[in-house]
């Protein structure tokens, strides 16, 4: 699975070749076109140019007043009910138990799997020939960084004792954190400090 975060650019989120994102197109309190949790997939193409692609014999058409809900990452069976208000319905993705960060986060895609991200917008139809939906996705979750250092060291006996210590420090990690008795498995970054969501 391709990732929606590129690690070695800090807290900066991009899109990779093939991601996905689920879309949805609500008009008066209804599904409008059956642009419900549709999947549109990022692509690159050989020039560096990039577009998200619609599925096969699909088609966006622009009408006046219709509220679109995008997320990434995609996930199928996802949904949501119309009649609600735009921020009901972002809040329903949020505690949509599919969406939920995953436990284990320890390696990179399920940590860009647990990387809810929602936008909602109108579409820009001030030149009719060119209609633009611009999609600002904001981050659901909190992103907790850490760098935890663990020293054990070794005490000094008094002078009479009749025995020595090792005289060492020693660091050690974690490589979890629990939460609400939920231990969550952190991605290692090279810095030496851990991310969950």
């Amino acid at each position: 699975m391709p990732l929606t975060r590129t690690m070695t650019e800090g807290y900066k989120t991009t899109f990779s070749d093939g991601n996905a994102i689920g879309l949805f197109a609500i008009k008066n309190g209804a599904i409008v076109d059956n642009i419900d949790n549709m999947r549109l997939t990022y692509t690159v193409a050989e020039d560096g140019t990039t577009r998200w692609s619609l599925p096969i014999d699909s088609k966006i058409y622009y009408y006046e007043g219709v509220t679109y809900i995008a997320y990434p990452p995609y996930k199928e069976r996802i949904t949501i009910d119309p009649l609600q208000a735009t921020n009901e319905i972002v809040s329903s993705l949020v505690n949509n138990e599919h969406l939920q960060p995953a436990a284990d986060q320890s390696d990179a895609a399920n940590y860009a799997a647990s990387d809810l991200m929602i936008a909602a917008s109108v579409a820009n139809a001030t030149d009719i020939e060119k209609v633009t939906l611009t999609l600002n996705f904001k981050h659901q979750f909190s992103l907790l960084v850490m760098t935890p250092i663990i020293y054990t060291t070794s005490i000094y006996p008094p002078e009479d004792a009749g025995f020595t210590y090792c005289a060492v420090s020693k660091a050690g990690g974690v490589d979890s954190l629990q939460i609400r008795n939920i231990r969550q498995l952190s991605l290692p970054l090279p810095t030496g400090s851990r991310r969950f969501l």
